[in-house]
């Protein structure tokens, strides 16, 4: 009887035990991801050139039209998708893995690089590009815009290398996995309205200089 105690008590710290290597090894991974990712990002946004040049290698210079990119296709009717609301300037549709209850992608028809590679001029198109995905909501019947989140991925987090902002509602429902993407406390989603902020503050030739934060 004494032996069986004696290992069944065993059992259960070896047990605990590995549960908490592993809670232990997991948050060391995510820390250590975390700041793999900080130091390459933190050097982009202090080079005018990196991304931007990045983004527009594969572009024809003529159009704004990069042939191998699935949102270029999207916007010029060459992939199909649901497209909700569009002009001659942006184009929205669902997300195809959405976050929310009500989750698009607004895109600009022109290929764009990430949010990192934009300038102050650009301003007047983030504006249009949120104005659009409110639009959109409430099409989509969503009143309370005060619980929506509206923003982008910073790169490498950016799924796609043409500049589309995400728009979610409601923001008090999105459970814990779609809260790391694209939550307040995300490290790698920036609100459009910091992202506003950052271009405005910014001379007219320097791109970017945005980091996500809790606001």
């Amino acid at each position: 009887m004494f032996q069986s105690l004696f290992h069944y008590a065993h059992v259960q710290v070896v047990v605990s035990s590995q549960a908490s290597f592993l809670r232990f090894s997991h948050a060391l991974r995510l820390q250590l991801a975390l700041q793999c990712w900080r130091l390459p990002i933190q050097s982009h946004w202090h080079n005018n050139e990196t991304w931007h040049t990045r983004c527009v290698n594969n572009m024809n210079p003529c159009d704004g039209y990069d042939a191998t990119c699935v949102f270029c296709k999207i916007a010029n009717k060459e992939k199909d998708a649901e497209i909700l609301e569009s002009d001659e300037e942006l184009c929205c549709f669902p997300d195809l893995k959405p976050g929310a209850q009500h989750h698009y992608l607004v895109i600009p028809r022109m290929h764009l690089g990430n949010c990192l590679t934009l300038r102050k001029e650009h301003v007047p198109l983030v504006q249009r590009m949120m104005e659009m995905g409110k639009k959109v909501l409430q099409k989509s019947h969503v009143t309370d815009l005060t619980d929506i989140r509206l923003g982008f991925h910073v790169p490498p987090f950016s799924s796609v290398p043409h500049l589309h902002l995400h728009v979610l509602a409601p923001a008090s429902q999105m459970d814990p996995r779609s809260l790391r993407m694209y939550g307040p406390q995300s490290v790698w989603f920036l609100p459009a309205e910091q992202l506003l902020k950052k271009l405005n503050s910014q001379k007219d030739s320097c791109p970017a200089e945005a980091k996500p934060s809790d606001s």
